[in-house]
């Protein structure tokens, strides 16, 4: 809010936040809807691989080396931070893990 306070110009990746700086009553030509920054990146990366010699990553023999396979992030804090939440998702993927192996580099958050 103290950000908000003192900015001259508001880029915001969601409609919601357009609405609510609306509602605050910011200006309307200060707010710039930039889009979704994670998918846009998504999408950048997916063009680049097209192009790439893909055999360069270090992974890249590990990951031919199985019949298809899952990455797996898992620390936001409405997964981990419940013992029964956390409990629910690992019988779901140990069930997955029975067709697929799963890459799963472990979070410090999810570790403790």
């Amino acid at each position: 809010m103290v950000t908000d306070a003192i900015s001259d110009y508001f880029f915001v990746t969601e409609e919601s936040a357009v609405k609510n700086l609306m509602k605050e009553g910011k200006p309307p030509d200060t707010i710039h809807f930039v889009g979704h920054v994670m998918i846009d990146n998504l999408l950048y990366q997916i063009q680049q691989l097209e192009t790439y010699d893909c055999t360069r990553f270090s992974t890249y023999s590990l990951k031919g080396n199985t019949n298809g396979y899952i990455f797996l992030t898992l620390h936001r804090p409405s997964n981990v931070d419940s013992s029964k939440t956390f409990e629910g998702i690992a019988k779901a993927l140990n069930f997955i893990a029975e067709d697929r192996q799963i890459f799963f580099p472990v979070h410090p958050r999810t570790k403790k």
